[in-house]
């Protein structure tokens, strides 16, 4: 049997010709990443159009740092969820409103801490009781009321591909986070205005998402009624995935919208002031971007027929499967061609670097431009790029008819500079 591309999740309705991916490389170089502006307002506006109108959509910046894309989306009218100081730092200087931006993730720095009580965001994560209290102190030094929540583990099962619950690192026990509402008042430089919960990323299923929806929402009950405080703030986290491979479907809302609509309307009518915060990076971003690759070189060894990239594993991170399972891919101006079993590869100087093993496709020389698919999420932050100094590649902009450079490659020369100590 025949392995071949997951053809089925090509986005067609991208921009990109052939014509154009043959401009893009001749122009820019390879290898690069493209991005469609029309996809990414697509993705944002079919988002918002299937879920409660109550909810507050955040991109997830981690998902695609890039300033531009973080700019775009927030233009759209997300608010912005960040995890690290660099993140915060990027949309403060983006202009993004401290009114506007959660802080999240297990492991804060002081300095990171300080920022985010001094800048008054809107809602400061806390891991653990000992996040907390450093949050508390900080607070404290500078007299300054800090809203904060806490991030519970939950003891239901998400039907996540990737679970951020049970045992994990992230947030805490529920019974720790019913213990601190209670003793609230031993934070009087703290104000708990809530509950966070991301219990999965990738999810593919919507009936996993209407569950995960529906014990989020009676957790949040349980422990406001345990805890005797109501609530000003719920993350009910996100998660949303796209598919990468041949057996993954696409999200599709229809199913459970009207019973999303109804959970969140019913919480509301007992909790109407309750902010609703939904977090999503890869679904808004990935089905948006492709990376364009070159070959290098083919070759036969030991039988097997080779295709080398100019970009691998190191600019490239679909999933931790990736080489075992087929990505959507295309070669450029491959139609009516021949067809060959080959091993793509990077790059790199290590087996790993299999993008895609045993796959059937238009017979390629060198010179040729291959194109990946739903590339616009977590590609190139979670690569590889400082092995072998390669480095990242440039990132371009398809919007009004016109490509844009919207990141600076970063290669060698860049590499070696940052090296440099008197």
């Amino acid at each position: 049997m025949k392995r071949i591309p997951a053809y089925q999740h090509i986005n067609e309705k991208l921009k990109f010709t052939d014509r154009d991916f043959r401009y893009a490389a001749s122009k820019f170089g390879t290898p690069v990443y493209l991005y469609d502006a029309e996809a990414l307002k697509r993705n944002f506006l079919h988002l918002r159009n299937h879920i409660p109108e109550q909810i507050t959509i955040y991109y997830s910046v981690k998902a695609n740092p890039n300033r531009y894309i973080t700019r775009f989306f927030y233009n759209q009218g997300t608010n912005v969820e960040v995890a690290s100081y660099g993140e915060l730092m990027m949309v403060k200087e983006l202009g993004v409103s401290d009114e506007r931006i959660i802080l999240v993730g297990p492991g804060k720095s002081s300095e990171l801490l300080e920022e985010a009580v001094e800048s008054k965001l809107f809602q400061i994560v806390a891991e653990s009781k000992g996040e907390l209290e450093r949050i508390y102190q900080i607070a404290k030094k500078k007299e300054m009321l800090a809203n904060v929540s806490l991030r519970i583990n939950p003891d239901f099962k998400s039907g996540s591909s990737v679970s951020m619950s049970g045992n994990t690192q992230f947030g805490m026990d529920e019974e720790e986070a019913v213990d601190i509402f209670k003793n609230a008042n031993q934070y009087p430089y703290i104000y708990l205005t809530g509950i966070h919960v991301y219990v999965g990323t990738k999810q593919m299923e919507p009936e996993a998402f209407l569950h995960n929806t529906a014990e989020i929402l009676k957790l949040s009950r349980r422990i406001q009624k345990e805890a005797r405080q109501s609530f000003s703030f719920l993350d009910i986290g996100g998660g949303l995935g796209i598919p990468y491979h041949e057996r993954e479907k696409k999200f599709d809302f229809s199913p459970i919208k009207e019973e999303i609509n109804q959970l969140i309307t019913d919480y509301l009518e007992s909790f109407p002031s309750t902010h609703i915060a939904f977090e999503s990076g890869r679904f808004l971003v990935g089905s948006a971007g492709v990376f364009l690759t070159k070959v290098l070189d083919r070759k036969i060894v030991k039988g097997n027929q080779y295709l080398i990239l100019d970009g691998g594993i190191n600019n490239l991170q679909y999933d931790n499967q990736i080489g075992a399972r087929i990505p959507p891919m295309a070669v450029v101006e491959g139609t009516g061609r021949e067809e060959e079993t080959v091993t793509v590869c990077g790059p790199l100087c290590t087996p790993a670097d299999r993008i895609a093993q045993g796959v059937t496709l238009p017979k390629c020389e060198e010179g040729d431009l291959i194109a990946f698919y739903q590339a616009g999420a977590y590609g190139t932050t979670i690569a590889p790029g400082l092995f072998l100094s390669h480095g990242y590649p440039m990132e371009i902009m398809y919007e009004n008819e016109a490509f844009k450079m919207i990141r600076k490659p970063f290669q060698w020369k860049e590499i070696l500079k940052l090296q440099e100590v008197d």
